[in-house]
């Protein structure tokens, strides 16, 4: 399953009573006493719009699109931030792959001292902030945006584009892998 950042709001900016004011809790953004706002869990609408903008795909999309110009980064087409053909940010290091990492870094690293509620709450923030790290994002247009996913897809199946089983395509791609690595430039310029 994917993990979205705003899935995982709760778990990065956790409610915390305030001990000396009963009834009353701690800002979830800077940890400050909520008893005078008019907000429940924050201090101020700054704190508020700070913690939106911490877990907000929309806001990394668009920074990642005003860095790139408003443009393809590997056509070069303009692109809108809404409509129609609007705007595909597209991740250098897949988010499949960031879990994994995460995961390795948080549950298999020598953190054997941690509790598991500290793990979970590290493994959901490194998430989120790979996950909205603009140096991971770049902009693409619909179509290359499509024909990433579709060359990382058949990279996946070792150069399968139609996904089927082995047995019938097996001999097909094995005599393709032969062609691609004995062939020389010479072969083709007669």
């Amino acid at each position: 399953m994917r993990l979205q950042p705003i899935t995982l709001y709760t778990d990065i900016f956790p409610t915390v009573k305030d001990p000396e004011n009963p009834g009353h809790y701690l800002c979830r953004f800077c940890g400050k006493p909520t008893i005078d706002t008019r907000r429940h869990f924050y201090c101020s609408d700054e704190c508020y719009y700070l913690c939106q903008k911490a877990v907000s795909w929309p806001s990394a999309r668009r920074a990642a699109w005003k860095r790139d110009g408003g443009k393809c980064v590997r056509c070069g087409t303009p692109v809108l931030l809404h409509g129609d053909e609007s705007v595909q940010c597209h991740h250098v290091v897949p988010v499949r792959e960031l879990q994994g990492i995460i995961y390795d870094t948080v549950y298999n690293d020598d953190w054997s001292d941690v509790s598991d509620e500290i793990k979970n709450l590290w493994f959901c923030r490194f998430y989120v902030m790979l996950y909205l790290d603009i140096n991971n994002l770049i902009t693409l247009c619909f179509r290359c945006h499509k024909m990433i996913h579709a060359a990382d897809l058949r990279s996946q199946y070792r150069g399968n584009p139609f996904m089927v089983a082995r047995t019938k395509w097996g001999g097909f791609w094995k005599k393709i892998d032969e062609i691609k690595y004995t062939r020389t430039l010479e072969d083709f310029m007669t």
